[in-house]
């Protein structure tokens, strides 16, 4: 069923908050907030691997535009990893690969502890990174080597919340939140945590809490997503296969989906990290047109870097850049049509 074309929601785009259930893809989670809204014109900031769960932040109509700026944001994680063995994939969907004594607290802690700050992190060779234009999981099922090298990510907080222990005292299991940079691969995070405890491990489980500003607890089946948080219920797979959101909830899931659909306002904009500036009433035609604009055209300073612009009704009307010399540059434009 199609939301009414006259609503302006729909028309102009907005952002919506959706709790991704472990077992599903990204992609088919977003199967759903097609059907309800009536668009293909979806798109998220950000994949989640098919054993994880969690927020993702879904961009509609106009507002795919905005992704990429979303996608910049750091993101808090929370994950179990277990010790003793490693498997190829990082997770806990691998086959074990490698195996290693277990750790003990004290190791654990100075490890997780020695893994904060500016990292060089080597990614997981299943992932959907490319290398030499095909992803590297792919490569790697096709019977090939992918050679992926290092890269700089920031790890800016790791708490460990929980511990699981063995009969002896050894750690079986840990639960860690993150706050990371943009491209941080918590698998690899696993991986290399055990590693510097003497041990091995992979990330059994796997919950985006946050993308920059926005929050897993106010997304569409986020509450009960967070219901449960220990070790033990983060690493219970699903009886089966999760289906996807309208065959949980039907109609009543898809009218969810539309009241929780935000369209983009200034509250919004400041949320996705851009600053707001408002066009005189004569300039806005100018504006929708992509002529040029000056500095005096703006009812504020814009200054330099991006801004969302808005009429002086508080409609959103696109995205423009301004160097340190006042030179304005269109980003992009909504049609307000």
């Amino acid at each position: 069923m199609k939301q009414r074309a006259s609503s302006p929601v729909f028309r102009h785009g907005g952002i919506l908050l959706v709790a991704k259930q472990p077992g599903v893809t990204s992609f088919d989670s977003l199967s759903a907030v097609k059907r309800a809204l009536g668009t293909k014109k979806v798109g998220h900031t950000g994949t989640l691997d098919s054993f994880a769960a969690g927020l993702l932040v879904v961009c509609v109509g106009s507002l795919t535009r905005l992704a990429s700026y979303i996608t910049q944001c750091d993101k808090d994680y929370d994950a179990v990893v277990v010790f003793g063995a490693e498997t190829d994939t990082l997770d806990l969907t691998g086959t074990v690969v490698r195996q290693a004594p277990l750790p003990t607290e004290a190791q654990v802690r100075a490890a997780v502890a020695a893994h904060i700050g500016q990292l060089m992190q080597i990614p997981p060779v299943f992932s959907a990174l490319h290398v030499s234009g095909k992803r590297a999981s792919d490569v790697v099922r096709n019977g090939g080597i992918p050679y992926l090298a290092a890269r700089a990510v920031t790890v800016s907080r790791a708490d460990v919340q929980e511990l699981l222990y063995t009969n002896d005292g050894t750690v079986r299991a840990a639960r860690i939140s993150w706050t990371v940079s943009k491209g941080t691969y918590i698998r690899s995070l696993a991986r290399d945590i055990a590693a510097a405890c003497g041990s091995a491990g992979y990330c059994a489980a796997l919950r985006r809490t946050r993308v920059g500003n926005f929050l897993l607890s106010h997304a569409v089946g986020g509450a009960k997503l967070l219901e449960n948080t220990s070790i033990d219920s983060l690493c219970t797979p699903p009886p089966v296969a999760v289906p996807p959101l309208e065959r949980i909830a039907g109609d009543a899931a898809f009218e969810e989906i539309r009241a929780a659909l935000q369209p983009m306002t200034e509250s919004l904009a400041a949320a996705c990290g851009l600053r707001c500036v408002h066009l005189e009433q004569s300039p806005v035609d100018d504006f929708l047109h992509g002529r040029p604009l000056q500095l005096s055209c703006f009812s504020e300073p814009v200054g330099d870097g991006e801004c969302a612009v808005f009429s002086g009704q508080g409609q959103f009307l696109g995205l423009i850049s301004c160097s340190d010399t006042g030179t304005i540059s269109y980003r992009f434009v909504v049609n307000t049509l």
